[in-house]
């Protein structure tokens, strides 16, 4: 199972076989013990020793095809539409196909034929899906949990995963909760808003992310709602959102940027003398806001 790496990011910290039994092989030559007092003809088949019973119509009843005693059934199942195929000699043989959860390099290497690839390909592993168009019905949405190794088919939810506006339920839009200028490293999501305008009764929109979970979407929010150490828009709506007034930007690992609610943006906001305005910080586990200290 692959691994995040964790000086980059810690943001992104299923088949029954079934077919139909195929022919059994008739008992080995030899099979038979003693002496016989006339020749057995031979023919393009084996002949067997198994005991059968003859009816009047000419029917025979009786188990047919089964290897003489001390010999392995070595019967094949035919599962030429399946990806794993059953010999009853020695298990299941895996055809090399890789299950979901397992660690991949393409798709031909998994049984779904989807290979996940986020974090640039740091993170990668085999899923029901890796894009929106492998989910037939509309509005679905390829929702990835990288927390579990996993991803499906969704109705595009608030905060699944997404690719376009289409896998989306309707009335939400796909977009990046966090902006990141390396593409591939977190995918856009299922929110109610993408700018403010798209909210409506004086709500603004503001993105709310778990980096543990690796959830989160755009919502339109009341202004003045956003706690300290909660993500905030970029630009004028970032402090009209946070309760504090306050919101002030920080980076992760120096590549991506992301705003946070804090109790100020310079030392004269910080209500007794001599404080300083201590900076916001982002880290791999969470967001902190500026405090006075």
């Amino acid at each position: 199972m692959s691994k995040l790496n964790p000086g980059l990011l810690a943001l992104i910290s299923t088949l029954a076989i079934a077919g139909c039994r195929g022919d059994d092989p008739g008992g080995s030559e030899g099979s038979s013990s003693g002496s016989t007092t006339a020749p057995v003809t031979t023919t393009d088949a084996p002949t067997t020793t198994d005991p059968t019973t003859t009816g009047v119509d000419g029917t025979t009843s009786g188990t047919t095809g089964t290897p003489t005693s001390g010999e392995p059934d070595t019967t094949t199942t035919d599962n030429s539409g399946n990806f794993l195929t059953t010999n009853t000699d020695g298990g299941t043989t895996d055809t090399g196909a890789l299950p979901n959860g397992s660690a991949c390099g393409s798709d031909d290497e998994c049984v779904s034929m989807n290979c996940v690839s986020l974090v640039g390909g740091m993170l990668t592993f085999c899923a029901d899906c890796n894009e929106d168009t492998d989910c037939v019905a509309p509005n679905t949405a390829c929702s990835l949990s990288p927390a579990t190794q996993s991803a499906m088919c969704t109705t595009g939810p608030e905060g699944s995963t997404c690719m376009s506006d289409d896998a989306c339920m309707d009335g939400l839009q796909c977009e990046a909760v966090i902006e990141v200028p390396i593409p591939g490293i977190l995918p856009n999501t299922c929110g109610e808003c993408a700018t403010s305008d798209d909210c409506d009764m004086g709500t603004l929109c503001s993105p709310v992310f778990d980096l543990m979970m690796f959830s989160g979407q755009k919502e339109c929010v009341e202004p003045g709602s956003v706690e300290n150490d909660q993500l905030c828009p970029e630009g004028p709506d970032g402090d009209m959102v946070c309760m504090s007034s306050h919101c002030t930007d920080a980076q992760i690992q120096g590549i991506i940027t992301v705003f946070i609610c804090g109790e100020c943006t310079e030392d004269t906001d910080c209500p007794m003398p001599g404080q300083t305005c201590t900076p916001a910080m982002a880290s791999m586990t969470g967001f902190s806001g500026s405090v006075c200290s």
